[in-house]
């Protein structure tokens, strides 16, 4: 099942990387919710890609999305979740200005139907920056 997870995440890299919202959503449920970096909540596939929009066209449209480590966790034969570590490169300020390489983390839900694996629900976070930020890299312990 791994592989069909890590299938699944390579190729949500592969369209968030080519910025196409319309492509990035055929991954998820019709029913998935998507929250982002900022706490919007997108519901539904239509409302999951009107969120990437102007990202996708803005302030990431030059932006790269690399996880730097997955960790899979099975619930049931058909349930998984699972814990991604990322950066991104290239992100612009809505000024067009360049911005340093962030750091997050994102919890995906992914759920089999019908033989093929959709991501049910994606919870995405930045990692604290600053004096309060962890000095290593995050890891699973």
């Amino acid at each position: 099942m791994h592989a069909a997870w890590n299938a699944l995440l390579e190729e949500f890299v592969t369209r968030w990387n080519a910025h196409d919202a319309d492509q990035l959503v055929a991954l998820f449920a019709d029913d998935a919710t998507f929250t982002d970096v900022v706490g919007q909540t997108g519901s539904g596939r239509a409302g999951i890609a009107a969120q990437h929009q102007y990202p996708f066209t803005h302030v990431q449209r030059r932006a790269t999305f690399t996880p730097n480590q997955t960790h899979w966790h099975p619930v049931t034969e058909d349930v998984a979740v699972g814990t991604v570590y990322w950066t991104t490169t290239g992100s612009e300020t809505p000024a067009g200005e360049s911005l340093p390489p962030c750091n997050g983390v994102m919890q995906l839900v992914v759920r089999q139907q019908h033989g093929h694996w959709h991501i049910v629900s994606a919870l995405n976070a930045d990692l604290l920056r600053g004096p309060y930020a962890p000095q290593a890299t995050p890891t699973f312990l």
